[in-house]
């Protein structure tokens, strides 16, 4: 009975088509731009971020914000030629940005609801540096 049944892929949902590959570097470009506009929209929460070392927080915020919305674009819209290109920088921002999470937790900067989740924040940029890196290779 079963090797009758003949599905159409033509008429499959769109997520059905889009290779795995592609949809995470799609959702992730989209996620990367939301958390960027987010920045602008309500900056409080990414100052506390930024270690009290630092000058001009809100400046770096928004500098911050900016390049997040830059990267989410590259990371959604890049011709297959620049993709690598824009997931190594994308990983290489997200390195780089990682000593702000690493200081939320170790400093107790209550950011988010309950102090574990600073925590648990911190092995969430590496998996997400390792699908960027993994949805923008050849």
């Amino acid at each position: 009975m079963l090797d009758r049944v003949h599905l159409d892929r033509s008429r499959a949902p769109i997520l059905d088509r889009v290779p795995v590959r592609t949809l995470a570097r799609i959702v992730s470009g989209v996620a990367l731009a939301a958390v960027g506009i987010a920045h602008f929209a309500t900056p409080r929460p990414f100052i506390d971020h930024v270690p009290s070392p630092l000058p001009a927080p809100l400046a770096i915020v928004y500098a911050t914000g900016a390049m997040e919305l830059v990267l989410g674009a590259a990371l959604a819209l890049a011709p297959p030629g620049n993709r690598l290109l824009a997931g190594r920088m994308t990983a290489a921002y997200l390195v780089a940005v990682f000593p702000g999470n690493l200081y939320v937790a170790i400093a107790g900067i209550p950011v988010y609801p309950a102090a574990w989740q600073a925590w648990a924040r911190l092995p969430l940029q590496p998996l997400f540096i390792a699908i960027v890196l993994w949805s923008t290779r050849r």
